[in-house]
């Protein structure tokens, strides 16, 4: 009988084990998972800046060289600097 105890104890002790390390999944995923939202969303905020200047810049680079707003062909026969040409 007292080999009947220590299998108990020691089924008992393993389903406290897998309990507490499934606890511990489940909080090591959550806490992942925020990690990796914050991650995202500072990313996010930073290439939405990034965006936002590169469409300031390039507004600003089109009134520099006599282009109007959204359009790619020269303004009155300008001709536009192409660097790639340059080479």
């Amino acid at each position: 009988m007292a080999e009947d105890g220590l299998v108990a104890q020691a089924k008992q002790r393993g389903n406290e084990m897998v309990q507490q390390a499934e606890e511990k999944s489940r909080e090591l995923r959550r806490a992942a998972n925020e990690y990796c939202e914050d991650a995202l969303r500072r990313t996010e905020e930073a290439v939405s800046e990034a965006y936002d200047e590169i469409r300031r810049s390039r507004a600003k680079f089109r009134a520099a060289a006599g282009l109007p707003a959204g359009s790619s062909a020269p303004q009155s026969g300008r001709a536009v600097y192409d660097a790639a040409a340059d080479n």
